[in-house]
């Protein structure tokens, strides 16, 4: 294929925000399309690669296109490229060597009728720095199944796995977990579908010549394969039954740290008892040595990154993200305001610190990658719901600091981050105010269009509700401060 250059391709509008000399900075990646962003690697020169997809908004034919983006440790676009193979085009994977070559992986669908989506192929490239194909192959799977989601991993001997879900629409539509292996040279070496189908495979690893560890999407499952992907035991389950989404990091060979979404509340799936749930465990199956955390808010849907949530280079500074306030039932194109968030924590998962970034959107958070000089990116989707009719997502990247920070050229944090949010806004009744986790206690000050103070309580906790049935409609000032640095500010609308 051809290299497309991806400004000319899908019209960019690119705005670069708060490039500084601590290697900072703010990158929002705004079309005429609708974006979605999977995953992201940082080569050896410190450039970040970034894969997902692009297709038309509103295009229920799935007509996408997968793409990669080049971003330098500035913040600026330096080179793209978008593929297209048919009608559907996923590009889930980006894997990098010691010889600075990729391995992408995706899927794509070979029908073009609408009416027909099956005959799937996973799709292995293997390009340069420069986007040069080196080798490409795909692997059908059986022609009655439509890929839907695909995780790959390396395995020993550099061979290549990948484990995700199917679904076959008839008789009935269900979905069937599966397992890849190819070789190095991408040829296809073993496929399965475990004796129960059922599960949704989210991650694998090898652990030996003759076993694998599989964890599941849903009900947060171990699995536990033989060298032919035959089910040996499917006994455990994560601490606390942590569900998807996940971030996996292998702290050796046999303990690993994980971060996914925890429903508090017996296992019932309401939207105010989502919280973040992360933990350390030292055996690959066996729950009984483990630590594990928490945090997050009973009043609204907290979410890991949906693709990677946890990331380290130094497992004393993990990063764990998510997205604040996801709206129940419509998870990629909400119409409230959320937040990126991310927490610092020790290798004991003690959090260190916490912010919030955005507030003015939809976000919603893809993926947490831990840098080589200390800090992280966090990427993911940002869908301006006040300002588009239409379902039309842009890519939102942030690379802070290793105190979570973004910073300006003058030194000075930028505004898009914040140690104090409100919400919901506009409001009606009541206002909840969350403070991050580093900061004890605050004061909350509300004042009315002209400047007189009408509200003033001590926060005390994380999270408060303050009752404003007593005010009238209208807009007013807020400030939540102490004397510890904490200083927000912003607009609050009654209506």
């Amino acid at each position: 294929m051809n290299k497309i250059l991806f400004v000319t391709l899908i019209l960019i509008s690119i705005q670069g925000i708060g490039v500084c000399q601590e290697n900072t900075f703010s990158f929002l990646l705004d079309t005429q399309n609708d974006l979605y962003i999977s995953d992201a690697i940082e080569t050896s020169n410190h450039s970040y690669f970034f894969v997902g997809f692009s297709r038309k908004s509103r295009d229920f034919d799935n007509n996408r296109k997968g793409f990669i983006l080049k971003i330098s440790n500035s913040g600026v676009l330096t080179d793209s490229i978008s593929y297209s193979f048919h009608r559907r085009n996923d590009i889930k994977n980006i894997l990098y060597d010691e010889n600075n070559i990729f391995l992408i992986s995706g899927s794509y669908t070979d029908d073009t009728d609408f009416n027909n989506y099956y005959r799937s192929r996973i799709l292995h490239r293997k390009i340069d720095t420069n986007f040069n194909i080196i080798q490409i192959d795909s692997s059908k799977l059986p022609e009655e199944y439509t890929l839907w989601n695909c995780f790959t991993r390396r395995g020993y001997n550099n061979e290549i796995l990948s484990v995700g879900y199917m679904v076959k629409y008839i008789p009935y539509l269900k979905l069937h977990g599966f397992v890849y292996k190819f070789s190095e040279n991408l040829d296809s070496l073993l496929f399965k579908i475990p004796t129960d189908a059922s599960y949704l495979m989210n991650d694998i690893k090898q652990l030996n010549d003759s076993t694998y560890w599989v964890i599941t999407e849903l009900f947060g499952k171990y699995l536990e394969l033989d060298s032919n992907f035959n089910l040996i035991n499917d006994n455990f389950r994560t601490p606390n039954r942590i569900n998807a989404s996940y971030g996996i990091k292998w702290d050796t060979d046999t303990s690993f740290y994980l971060a996914g979404d925890y429903i508090s509340s017996n296992g019932e799936s309401k939207t105010s008892d989502h919280d973040i749930g992360f933990f350390k465990q030292f055996h690959p199956f066996d729950t009984s040595g483990y630590y594990i955390n928490f945090f997050g808010t009973p009043d609204t849907l907290d979410f890991p990154a949906y693709y990677d949530a946890l990331d380290y280079k130094n497992k004393d500074t993990i990063y764990i993200g998510a997205t604040k306030n996801l709206q129940y039932g419509n998870i990629d194109y909400g119409t409230i305001p959320s937040w990126f968030t991310i927490i610092q924590v020790d290798s004991m998962l003690d959090i260190r610190w916490e912010h919030f970034y955005g507030g003015d959107a939809y976000y919603a958070m893809t993926k947490v990658l831990a840098t080589e000089d200390g800090g992280c990116i966090v990427a993911g989707t940002r869908f301006d719901f006040i300002n588009n009719i239409v379902e039309e997502r842009d890519i939102y990247i942030l690379k802070v600091n290793n105190e979570g920070l973004l910073t300006s050229v003058d030194g000075k944090k930028a505004g898009i981050v914040h140690d104090a949010i409100v919400y919901p806004n506009p409001g009606s009744g009541f206002v909840n105010i969350q403070v991050a986790a580093q900061h004890k206690n605050a004061v909350f000050r509300l004042f009315d269009i002209n400047g007189r103070k009408v509200f003033e309580k001590d926060i005390t906790r994380r999270i408060s509700k303050v009752y404003t049935t007593f005010l009238e409609n209208g807009t007013y000032i807020y400030t939540i401060t102490n004397n510890k640095g904490l200083s927000e500010t912003g607009k609050w609308i009654k209506q």
